[in-house]
């Protein structure tokens, strides 16, 4: 894809189609949106580190989850709506995967621990499955 001018290449890690836009999680933690080869725009600092797990939700928006232990809600202009902070019993909590109910109320999060935790969304509450 190009960048631009003054953009170094990204590493990209993750993928997901919002609302007609393709959207990718980048190695240095970036959200990118583009048309068609065209970087449209960008979130510098979506996480602390990789982009691991993007999928798009039923209602609109985006949920991203990285190697820093969150998992992220964005709206379709790739705003932050909330972020989840998660806590296991294995150290560090990296997120591999993610996958939202058709409400939009569970979210199920797969850690690089083999563990499956799911939140409730509204509050935010987590339970290991």
């Amino acid at each position: 894809g190009l960048w631009g001018s003054h953009s170094k290449p990204q590493v990209l890690l993750s993928a997901a189609i919002v609302d007609g836009t393709l959207v990718t999680g980048t190695q240095s933690g970036q959200l990118l949106a583009w048309y068609g080869r065209e970087c449209i725009r960008s979130v510098a600092s979506a996480h602390d580190g990789p982009v691991l797990s993007l999928v798009a939700t039923p209602k609109g928006g985006l949920l991203s989850g990285g190697k820093d232990g969150q998992v992220k809600l964005w709206d379709n202009d790739l705003v932050l709506v909330k972020a989840y902070p998660l806590q296991g019993p294995s150290s560090p909590v990296v997120v591999r995967s993610l996958a939202v109910d058709a409400h939009q109320s569970r979210i199920a999060v797969g850690l690089k621990s083999n563990e499956v935790y799911e939140l409730v969304a509204d509050t935010g509450a987590a339970v290991r499955v």
